[in-house]
Parts: structure tokens; C-alpha cells; sequence
């Protein structure tokens, strides 16, 4: 693999071209309205109704939950002010006095007792139902105070009482029908999305933390990432996070008016997932093969600029579950002994497919050289995201990139790994398991860790799944990627989330 360093010559050129001397730009601008540039547009802004990364942020600063994540991965509270358990199965949720929806209603413990009602409500239809199938009941003991009983010890429910609270008015059909956004009772209000491109966000004065400092959010996709570059070096936007490469941080970083900001190691967590349903990959040392031909050091190195880390497995090294397995060096000699001993001394045609992003396609495009040097010949195809995505969760691929973000409960293995985790048309295509893996042990294994309360017992089984992962491996570990955001000066008091989360926007000020 190359290390120059340089830009792509035509890349380099636009933004030699937009930066100059790297001087702001004279762009007139709206005081006190913030501009947030993604690079996807969220499948919904209802948190019960989305899976994407981009979703569920967004949709998470409109409809806050019970609690919420704090900066070093602990649950705290947040529309609950307080909570305790009560004997393993009772989880008792003290909410603050006074809150509010955005549309004025007052939010009580029957809007909590909705909420987790319709996700597990199969005519609601939210792909996240299953994540709350531990609950029992949700019990509304007076006005402020609800209870949550689950079937049995489940450990993750804490993580996943992050959801949205929504009013219970969204039962009645025609309320549904005028709010296809649901009210919350976030730090931002809906207030409209006149296209897939754009949203529309505005602070909301009965916040219980206090209504953000600023006019309005604006939220603006812009799919190519060379057009994102150049809208934070001519001063058009405000904040760019987790969708601009490593290769073109030092120009941003040399912009007077812009501030780069890193969580290292970051939370997200990139792979090689196989489809194992096809014959020549049900073959682990074909799956092997693949794991040895890539040189992960190298495009962490050269690729990311060391905004990387090469990965063992979905957990990093120092995370409280972490389990080292068995590890695969770049070595394509072994990659080709491996593919011969599989029946395959020519290699064989494989479909590999990604994003139309300029940067994950460029690593794709340095896999498939790699890939090729061992026998692999590959036919890397690259979709628009809604496309490329709707693909892989109906495991109409053969091998894939993607990223999980953020990893923080181990129980992701669940989600990811266990057989009951398969998407299939008769579920709605709900599930992380898209490569269709299956393993009884793993099953059981992550069953055990999900309903044991001693983080000692939940770390011992998740080290032995990680264990026989990196054994079968279902995915090739990539590498962990640090969370990465470009802000503008006219954004005061804006702290990186190592998550991604987008909850610091709440706090800042916008001149």
C-alpha cells in the first residue's frame, strides 16, 4: 500500500481553490442559526421508528428518553430525575416535576407506559420491538412515577430506556396523522422538513435543562463529502461530525475559522461482514483468508492518519467486556494457502458492496486491490446509501463494509450475533444478524450474559463469545474509529460527544 500522503489531484485542486490563503470566506449569515451538515438523511425523526446512526441522533435532540448517556458511557438521568431497583426485576423511574411535550401537553407517567407499549405494539411497526421483549410490564404508580417489570434479570435495559418519551395522544390516529414527527420534550422542537434534504429544528422553551441558546437548527444532507469541505471553509456551515475523512483534516485544521475536535479511541466500530449463506463463504477458512489478506495496520495508518485503531473484535481494549481472540496478521501467503486448502487454488468472483461515499469507497477500492492480490477477484459495487443499506439488511449481499456506532453495551453482541437476531421477511427484516450467522453456543452464551446483574458473570461470557468469533469469523474487525467533529467560531461551548451523540448542541451558543 502507497503512504503518499497527497490529496486526490482533483479533490486537492477544489479545495486549493475554495481555501486560498484558508481566509474565511465573506458568506452573510443568519445570526444565531446553527447549520448542521449530514451526510444521509434520517429514515425517520420518530426514535421509535429509526435504525440509522443519523436517525436516531436527531430524532434523540426532538424526543429525549428516561435517561440518557454521559460522556463516559454511564447512564444518567435525564427526564427521569432519579431511578433504583427494586429486588432484579422492578426498575422504578422518578420523573422531573413540571416537564412538558413540545406542543404544550404535560408529560406523565402514562406517556412512559404508551411509549414502550407501541414498541413492542406489532401494529406500531418498530424495527427496535424486540430490544424491549425483557419487559413484562410498564406501570404508571401515580403521575410522576413509573415502573418498569421485567420477565426475568435483563442487565442492558438501562441503555435501552434511552428511547424517546412520546405522548400518549399518538394512539389516537388522527393526532398520529398531523404530527408524522412526534412531539418530545427534547431541547428542540420539530418544526418542519420541506424536503429529504433538509430539517428544520427550533429550541424549545420548556426544556427542563433550559431551552438552547440559539434561533434555530438547521439541518442540511449533503451526500458528497467534497461539498461538505468546502461549505465549512466558505463559512456555510457550522458543524460537520463523523462524515469527513482524516486525509483532509490538516486543511481544515489550517482554516483560522474552524476548530477540529477528536475522542480517541472512538466508539465506532468498522467490519468485513460476510453473508454466510453463500457456499464458498460458509467456509471458515475462506473467511480466513479474507481476515489475512487485509493489511488493517497499513489503511489505519495511511488512510486514517492514526484517527484508527486496528480491531480484534466489536469491543476495544480497556471496554469492561473485552476479551482478546485469536488474531489474523496481514499475511497473504497464508491467505492463499488457506484459499487452496478451501478447494479454491485460483481464488474465485466475490461481489463486495458499499456506500457511494467518496472515503469509505476509496478503503473499499484499497480492500478489493488487496483482496485481488490473493486470488479474490471482486466486484466492488458502490449504491447511494438508502439503497446500499436497504441491501444489506435484507442480506442481499455477498460481502460488505459498514460500521456499528456506538458500541457501549456488550448486549450489541446480541443484537449482531445471535440466530433470533436474523432479519428475515417474515419479521420485517428487524435484526442485526444480516450475514445470517448461527452458532448454539454464542446463543447461549449472550442469553446468560444478558440476564446475569454481576458485571463479573456478564464479562466472563461475553469474553468467550468474542472468543469463538474470532474464531468463526462472522465479521473481519476492521479497525475502531475515533469520533471526529469540524465546528465553525461562530459555535461557542460545543463539547465532542465520544459517542457522536448530538445532545451537546443544547448547550452551546451561536453568534
Amino acid at each position: 500500500m502507497t503512504t503518499d500522503s497527497r490529496l486526490p489531484f482533483a479533490l486537492g485542486v477544489l479545495l486549493s481553490l475554495a481555501c486560498g490563503a484558508c481566509v474565511r470566506g465573506e458568506v452573510s449569515r443568519e445570526a444565531g442559526v446553527l447549520v448542521l451538515l449530514v451526510d444521509s438523511p434520517p429514515e425517520s425523526l420518530d426514535r421509535r421508528m429509526t435504525l440509522s446512526a443519523n436517525g436516531q441522533r436527531l430524532a434523540s435532540l426532538v424526543q429525549a428518553g428516561l435517561v440518557r448517556i454521559g460522556r463516559s458511557g454511564e447512564v444518567e438521568p435525564d427526564l427521569a430525575e432519579r431511578f433504583e431497583r427494586i429486588g432484579g426485576t422492578r426498575y422504578r423511574f422518578h420523573l422531573r416535576p413540571g416537564l412538558t411535550f413540545h406542543d404544550g401537553g404535560p408529560l406523565r407517567a402514562d406517556d412512559v407506559v404508551y411509549t414502550f407499549d407501541s414498541l413492542r405494539d406489532p401494529a406500531v411497526g418498530s424495527p427496535l420491538g424486540a430490544k424491549y421483549d425483557a419487559i413484562q410490564t410498564v406501570e404508571a404508580v401515580d403521575d410522576t412515577t413509573v415502573d418498569i417489570v421485567l420477565k426475568e434479570p435483563f442487565a442492558p435495559l438501562l441503555l435501552d430506556l434511552t428511547m424517546g418519551i412520546v405522548p400518549r395522544r399518538m394512539s389516537d390516529p388522527d393526532y398520529a396523522a398531523a404530527h408524522p414527527v412526534p412531539p418530545g420534550a427534547g431541547p428542540f422542537r420539530f418544526v418542519e422538513r420541506p424536503d429529504e434534504e433538509h430539517i428544520v429544528l427550533e429550541p424549545f422553551e420548556g426544556y427542563w435543562e433550559g431551552a438552547p441558546q440559539m434561533r434555530r437548527l438547521e439541518v442540511v444532507v449533503v451526500r458528497d463529502e467534497t461539498t461538505r469541505v468546502l461549505s465549512l471553509l466558505h463559512g456555510e456551515a457550522d458543524l460537520v461530525q463523523g462524515s469527513i475523512s482524516p486525509l483532509l483534516l490538516p486543511r481544515l485544521e489550517a482554516a483560522a475559522h474552524l476548530r477540529v475536535l477528536r475522542a480517541s479511541p472512538g466508539p465506532g466500530y468498522a467490519y468485513l461482514g460476510f453473508n454466510l449463506r453463500h457456499p464458498i463463504l460458509r467456509d471458515v477458512r475462506v473467511r480466513r483468508a479474507f481476515a489475512h489478506a487485509i493489511d488493517r495496520d497499513a489503511i489505519a495508518r495511511y488512510k486514517f492518519k492514526g484517527a484508527a485503531t486496528p480491531a480484534t473484535g466489536m469491543l476495544p481494549e480497556g471496554h469492561w467486556a473485552y476479551g482478546p481472540g485469536r488474531t489474523y496478521d496481514y499475511d497473504p501467503e497464508k491467505a492463499r494457502s488457506l484459499l487452496a486448502a478451501a478447494g479454491y487454488p485460483q481464488g474465485f468472483h466475490i461481489t463486495y458492496k458499499t456506500s457511494t461515499d467518496r472515503f469509505r469507497r476509496s478503503i473499499a477500492l484499497i480492500i478489493e486491490k488487496q483482496l485481488e492480490a490473493v486470488g479474490i477477484d471482486v466486484d466492488l459495487r458502490a449504491y447511494e446509501w438508502g439503497t446500499f443499506y436497504g441491501d444489506i439488511k435484507r442480506g442481499n449481499f455477498e460481502i460488505t463494509t459498514l460500521k456499528w456506532t456506538p458500541v457501549i453495551e456488550p448486549h450489541l453482541m446480541h443484537w449482531t450475533f445471535h440466530s433470533a437476531s436474523i432479519p428475515t421477511e417474515e419479521n420485517g427484516w428487524v435484526g442485526g444478524n444480516r450475514g445470517a450467522y448461527r452458532n448454539p453456543e454464542v446463543d447461549r452464551l449472550l442469553d446468560e450474559a444478558a440476564h446475569r446483574l454481576d458485571p463479573t458473570e456478564r464479562a466472563a461470557r461475553y469474553r468467550r463469545v468474542q472468543e469463538i468469533l474470532s474464531e468463526e469469523l462472522p465479521y473481519v474487525p476492521l479497525w475502531h474509529e475515533d469520533t471526529i467533529a469540524v465546528v465553525g467560531d461562530r459555535v461557542q461551548g460545543f463539547q465532542l460527544s465520544p459517542w457522536g451523540f448530538l445532545h451537546p448542541l443544547a448547550k452551546v451558543v451561536v453568534r
